[in-house]
């Protein structure tokens, strides 16, 4: 019965779950108690409250509301605002990083 309850508070939503280890885990005594009150206000807050961005990983939410352009691609999108392309311009900007990784894509139909 206690490993259902555990389950249905913490396991459901990875956000939720996070966010409760990241207080529990290691914590004492009354801290320890905080954190079953907090658990049970990150679920009331999720599901009575609509606050979903609770269940969502805190880490990743720029890439959870990121949307891509279906118009242009990225180059275009670059070329289009600064008129030419300029390669050491380029370089000088990726000298930054220590790494840079590129994703080649084949552009087929609409998106």
């Amino acid at each position: 019965m206690r490993h259902k309850i555990y389950n249905f508070l913490v396991n459901r939503k990875e956000g939720i779950k996070i966010r409760y280890h990241k207080m529990h885990d290691g914590a004492m005594g009354a801290v320890r108690i905080l954190s079953w009150f907090y658990l049970l206000w990150l679920n009331f807050a999720y599901y009575v409250l609509q606050m979903r961005f609770l269940g969502m990983v805190p880490e990743l939410s720029m890439y959870e509301e990121k949307k891509l352009s279906c118009v242009a691609s990225e180059s275009e999108t670059y070329i289009a605002e600064n008129d030419t392309l300029d390669v050491e311009k380029f370089v000088e900007r990726l000298s930054e990083y220590e790494v840079v990784s590129f994703d080649v894509f084949e552009k087929r139909g609409k998106c």
